[in-house]
C-alpha cells in the first residue's frame, strides 16, 4: 500500500476509521443499559471490555489496570452540613430560652459544619473500583519516541439542577455558615458582657432565623445522582473510540512505524478527580524519562471549524500545529478552562501534554447534561483531529529515522 511504503495517510481508510469511531459511539449510546457511566458504573465496565475488545484487534498488547476511586457527589459531606447547621440553630434557639451557654455550642457545631463543607467528614459518597485500559502498538525497532493517545471513559454524574446555580448554592451556604459563627460570636460575647450590643433581646430573635438556611445543604446533596450518568456522548464515548480508530488505521493499514511506539490509555473516573490519570501516573512513573514520551488527549469533538490545541508544552504544540497544518486542517485558538483537569495531573508528572478539543471559551448547550448525545457529533468533526494525529504519529517517526 502506498502508506505502509512511505508513512502517507491513506485518506480511503481514513475515513472509514473515522465512520468506525462515530457509529460505534452511536452504537454503544442507544443501548439504555450503557447510560450509567458514572465513575465506576456499570456502564463504564461494559465499555471498557466493549473497548478491550476492539484494542486487542488492533494492539500488540493490552493491559486493564483497576484502581480505588473517590466517587466526587458530595452527598455525604451536604448531610453532615445539613446535620451541624440544625443542631446550631437549635443552639441558637436554646440560647434565647434556656441559657446563653448554648451560643458557644452554637458556635462549635457552625464551626463543625463549615469542616463538613469542605469535605472533611466525607467529601465523597463512596470509594469504588474503576479501570483503565493501556495497549501498545509496538514500532519495528526500538522504540526512541513514545506517543500516549488518551481520552476518559466516564460521563459526568446526573445533575438535577445546573451547574450555576449549584455553585451558587455552595456560596450561599458558605456564607450563612459564616453568618452563624459570627452571629453567635457576637451574642455569645454579648451576654458575657465582653460587648455592649444594643437591644440585644431583640437582636437574639434574628438567630431564629437561621433554620431556615439549614435546608440548603439538604438542597444541594439533591443536586446529584449518585447512581446515573449524563449520555457523555461528545464529552468522552467519541473520543475514546476516536483514539481506538487511530489504533485502527495503524492496524488496518499495516503502518509500518519504524522508531515510535503508540500507547493507547482510555482512563476511568475522570469525573472524580481525575483518579484514572493518577493511578495511570502513579503506576507508570518511568514512562516520562525512559524515551521521548508525549500525551495527547482528545477531548469533547463535536465541531470540526473550533478544534484546538490547549497546551503549556510549546514544543508538543508546534508539532501538532504543525501536523494540522500539514492535514489542511486550521487550527483555531481557544483556550477552554473545561479541559486542564486531565493536563494538570499529567503536568504535575513531568509528561509532555497536549489536549485536542473543540471547546471554545464559551461551553456548549448540552456540555455536561443530559443533551449531550450522539446527534452533537459527526464523523466530520471526527475526521481532522484523526488526520491530525496520525499526521503527528508519521512526523515524529520520520523525525526519528
Amino acid at each position: 500500500m502506498e502508506n505502509t511504503e512511505n508513512n502517507v495517510i491513506h485518506a480511503g481508510k481514513e475515513r472509514e476509521c473515522c465512520n468506525y469511531a462515530f457509529r460505534s459511539a452511536q452504537k454503544f449510546a442507544s443501548d439504555p443499559k450503557n447510560n450509567k457511566r458514572q465513575p465506576c458504573g456499570e456502564g463504564t465496565s461494559l465499555l471498557t471490555e466493549t473497548l478491550k475488545t476492539d484494542l486487542n484487534e488492533f494492539c500488540d498488547s493490552v493491559l486493564v489496570e483497576s484502581f480505588e476511586a473517590s466517587q466526587k457527589a458530595y452527598i455525604l459531606s451536604n448531610l453532615f452540613v445539613f446535620i451541624f447547621m440544625i443542631l446550631a440553630s437549635v443552639g441558637i434557639i436554646c440560647a434565647k430560652i434556656i441559657d446563653p451557654l448554648f451560643y458557644l455550642a452554637s458556635i462549635v457545631l457552625s464551626f463543625l459544619a463549615l469542616l463538613a463543607h469542605f469535605g472533611v467528614f466525607g467529601g465523597t459518597s463512596k470509594k469504588a473500583t474503576g479501570s483503565n485500559i493501556y495497549a501498545t502498538i509496538k514500532p519495528t525497532n526500538t522504540p526512541q519516541k513514545r506517543i500516549i493517545l488518551e481520552a476518559n471513559i466516564d460521563a459526568p454524574f446526573k445533575r438535577k439542577i445546573s451547574r450555576k446555580t449549584e455553585a451558587f448554592l455552595k456560596v450561599l451556604n458558605l456564607v450563612f455558615i459564616i453568618i452563624n459563627i459570627a452571629f453567635s460570636t457576637i451574642m455569645f460575647m454579648g451576654e458575657n458582657n465582653y460587648l455592649q450590643i444594643p437591644a440585644m433581646n431583640i437582636i437574639a430573635y434574628i438567630g431564629f432565623a437561621s433554620v431556615l438556611f439549614a435546608i440548603v445543604p439538604i438542597v444541594l446533596s439533591k443536586t446529584v445522582n449518585a447512581s446515573a450518568s449524563t449520555p457523555g456522548c461528545v464529552d468522552n464515548l467519541v473520543s475514546s473510540y476516536l483514539i481506538c480508530g487511530v489504533a485502527r488505521y495503524i492496524s488496518v493499514t499495516e503502518l509500518k512505524l519504524q522508531q515510535t511506539e503508540v500507547n493507547i490509555l482510555l482512563t476511568g473516573s475522570k469525573n472524580a478527580n481525575c483518579a484514572g490519570a493518577k493511578a495511570f501516573c502513579n503506576a507508570h512513573s518511568n514512562l516520562a524519562n525512559d524515551i521521548d514520551t508525549s500525551v495527547i488527549s482528545v477531548d469533547s469533538i463535536f465541531d470540526p471549524n473550533t478544534i484546538s490545541v490547549v497546551s503549556g508544552n510549546r514544543k508538543l504544540t508546534k508539532t501538532i500545529s504543525e501536523s494540522a497544518t500539514k492535514s489542511g486542517i486550521k487550527l483555531a485558538n481557544n483556550n477552554p478552562s473545561f479541559v486542564k483537569g486531565t493536563a494538570k495531573v499529567f503536568k504535575k508528572n513531568k509528561f509532555s501534554h497536549a489536549t485536542i478539543t473543540s471547546l471554545t471559551k464559551e461551553a456548549p448547550s448540552f456540555y455536561r447534561n443530559m443533551e449531550d448525545t450522539i446527534d452533537k457529533t459527526s464523523p466530520k468533526a471526527i475526521e481532522p483531529v484523526m488526520k491530525t494525529i496520525l499526521e503527528t504519529i508519521i512526523s515524529q517517526d520520520t523525525i526519528t529515522k
